[in-house]
């Protein structure tokens, strides 16, 4: 496995961790609008790892078609900007 990739894996895998602790907390809580919030962050979160994930496997096409449709799915979200650097020309992108 290349070096890249082991340090994406083991950063998904910290993310993991850490996400699933906040949800648990709010959870014990009875915080269920906190709980919703934390799995949409979470959602977004791991979907951009996905495409980063692709990007450096060298599937910069997969990678483009996913950012795409993360830009359009989540148009307000904080990582659009990071999305979009994915997103290749001629790929239906801007």
């Amino acid at each position: 496995m290349k070096r890249a990739s082991l340090f994406l894996l083991m950063s998904m895998v910290c993310f993991a961790a850490a996400a699933r602790s906040d949800v648990a907390d709010a959870a014990m809580r009875g915080d269920q609008a906190a709980v919703r919030t934390l799995v949409g962050k979470l959602r977004a979160e791991a979907t951009l790892l996905r495409i980063q994930a692709l990007a450096r496997a060298g599937n910069a096409q997969a990678a483009s078609t996913l950012a795409q449709r993360f830009v359009e799915q989540n148009p307000d979200s904080p990582l659009v900007d990071r999305a979009r650097s994915f997103i290749q020309e001629g790929s239906g992108g801007n």
